[in-house]
């Protein structure tokens, strides 16, 4: 995996990172560079620089906990264990980061090898609670987006289309979601669908 799938996959744990004013860059990442400017912070005021809009928001400390399903896919409350075995056969079970700040709140869900590996399956769902931080999610989206996907919500489609990674990334209403699914031969037409069934939960 490539230095820009790595920052594309922390992508929205850096955004909300932001908003909290933590860091969130594992093993040195520069993960906060794929955001392309769009950028929420909290504590007097939340600015989006894509949009150049700003708003006041109170003060906010993340919160962080991480849990390990028990196989039936409970710890993850967006995509199962077995949703997850259907894009990788050695997904196993979740393991579960869930961050809260004023500005919003991040699960992510990851299935297989440690982050930035490959052999994972890495799902990030933002829920945006301010309109900066929205603003800024859907520039930075529509940045990311080389091939749209229609059906997904307001905006999505594949950020990255190779053979062993395959990204997806939507907006839909104040929710960003990215999905990446790193493993040699991954078929893309399956993470889409994915992709879109998620949104429908939405």
């Amino acid at each position: 995996m490539n230095a820009r799938t790595f920052g594309l996959g922390l992508f929205v744990v850096a955004l909300v990172a932001a908003c909290s004013g933590t860091s969130a860059t594992p093993s040195g990442s520069a993960a906060a560079s794929a955001i392309s400017g769009a950028t929420a912070s909290t504590g007097t005021s939340a600015s989006a620089s894509a949009s150049g809009s700003s708003a006041s928001a109170p003060s906010a400390t993340a919160t962080a906990t991480a849990v390990a399903s028990s196989g039936d896919g409970s710890a993850c409350t967006f995509m199962s264990d077995s949703d997850a075995l259907t894009l990788f056969s050695g997904a196993g079970k979740a393991q579960k980061t869930f961050v809260d700040t004023a500005a919003g709140s991040v699960t992510s869900c990851r299935w297989g090898a440690p982050l930035g590996q490959q052999n994972s399956v890495i799902l990030v769902v933002d829920q945006l609670k301010i309109a900066p931080a929205i603003a800024g999610a859907k520039a930075a989206i529509a940045k990311l987006i080389t091939e749209q996907i229609s059906g997904l919500g307001d905006d999505g489609g594949f950020a990255l289309k190779h053979a062993d990674s395959v990204e997806v990334v939507f907006i839909k209403g104040p929710t960003t979601v990215l999905l990446t699914v790193s493993v040699a031969g991954v078929d893309a037409d399956a993470v889409a669908a994915m992709a879109m069934k998620i949104a429908a939960t939405l």
